[in-house]
């Protein structure tokens, strides 16, 4: 018998027999992608084991579990438990697109599948947020300039307008240009979403911790608590000077080294609250710096964010990810993204 937990629905779906059962085979692969309880090629049963891998995930998707109880001789019963409380139907306008919120943290969610709208649209309700769902690439600039919302969550594959050429208009009007987008694709192409000014790039499908992470990074944009000095370690020094007029004089002391041994001595002499390093500089690159900065007792706990202008491949990025705590393309900086990640840093610090 299924026990319902709170707040959840149990749904139960009827005994199967199984002519031979193996109750711990059973448990442990048949939810995997192309597994069956009996993988033998003498098994009477053919197929390739699909449709309780897609089960599983769609359940997971809403906010549920699937399991199965099976007894040898007797076949298995699968049970599945559900949130009561689901995604609200939207209603959709002559221009297809759901009901002006007049307050509140609004995000403008542009996804043409109704299902995986009302899917945001639930999870973004859960976070604290207002959503107003726009089902095609077509008006959505003049949506932005007209809601002015918190956060934009874009498509790529759209009815009317390719998501990317609506990222481009986006980053190109002064009105929306500082709006952040999230781009939530069934495309992997996050670099193109990052040269473009995206904040995040999501595939899906999404968890709504996935997306709790992005509006959690996002929501840290306040003022920082306490006076900062931060070093940055970058050969061009138009990127310095970029810097120190994204940096406020009142809230943060920036600290320049113009190449990664000057940053080594001001990093032990001056011993900052953060360390924005560049990657690719002449003599010393900031991969030999981070390794010299985390081999030294002095600098070691020292938190660094990457300021880079390339692509980073996989191997380098397997190199930092245990070394530094947070990584910004230079051509998508901005000072809100920028006093984001500092806020971040304080908050992880205490």
């Amino acid at each position: 018998m299924s026990h319902s937990l709170p707040g959840a629905l149990p749904i139960r779906r009827s005994n199967l027999l199984w002519g031979s059962s193996y109750p711990t085979l059973l448990r442990r692969y048949i939810f995997e992608e192309f597994r069956q309880a009996d993988g033998s090629s003498a098994r009477e049963m053919t197929g390739t084991g699909l449709g309780l891998a897609i089960s599983k995930r769609l359940i997971e998707m809403h906010g549920g579990r699937i399991w199965v109880e099976s007894e040898y001789g007797h076949g298995a019963t699968f049970s599945f438990l559900l949130p009561l409380v689901g995604p609200p139907a939207a209603e959709a306008g002559a221009a297809g697109e759901t009901e002006q919120p007049s307050e509140g943290k609004i995000v403008l969610v542009v996804e043409d599948n109704r299902q995986f709208s009302d899917l945001l649209a639930f999870y973004l309700r859960q976070e604290g947020y207002i959503p107003v769902q726009h089902y095609n690439g077509v008006s959505v600039l003049e949506k932005a300039r007209e809601l002015k919302p918190a956060l934009i969550t874009l498509d790529i594959m759209l009815p009317g307008q390719d998501g990317w050429d609506v990222l481009r208009a986006l980053k190109s009007d002064p009105q929306t240009k500082d709006i952040p987008v999230l781009v939530i694709s069934a495309l992997e192409d996050g670099e193109l979403a990052f040269s473009l000014g995206a904040v995040d790039y999501l595939v899906k499908p999404i968890r709504r911790e996935d997306l709790h992470r992005v509006l959690d990074r996002l929501a840290a944009t306040g003022p920082l608590t306490r006076h900062v000095t931060v070093l940055v370690v970058d050969d061009d020094p138009g990127v310095i000077k970029l810097l120190q007029q994204m940096l406020l004089a009142d809230s943060c002391t920036l600290l320049a080294a113009y190449d990664g041994r000057q940053g080594l001595t001001m990093a032990c002499s001056e011993h900052p609250d953060a360390i924005l390093l560049d990657l690719l500089m002449p003599g010393m690159s900031g991969f030999e710096v981070l390794e010299a900065l985390r081999a030294d007792a002095e600098t070691a706990d020292i938190p660094v964010i990457v300021l880079t202008a390339r692509d980073v491949t996989e191997g380098e990025r397997t190199l930092l990810n245990d070394h530094i705590q947070g990584l910004m393309r230079k051509s998508t900086l901005t000072p809100k993204s920028l006093l984001a990640e500092l806020r971040r840093l304080e908050a992880l610090r205490g």
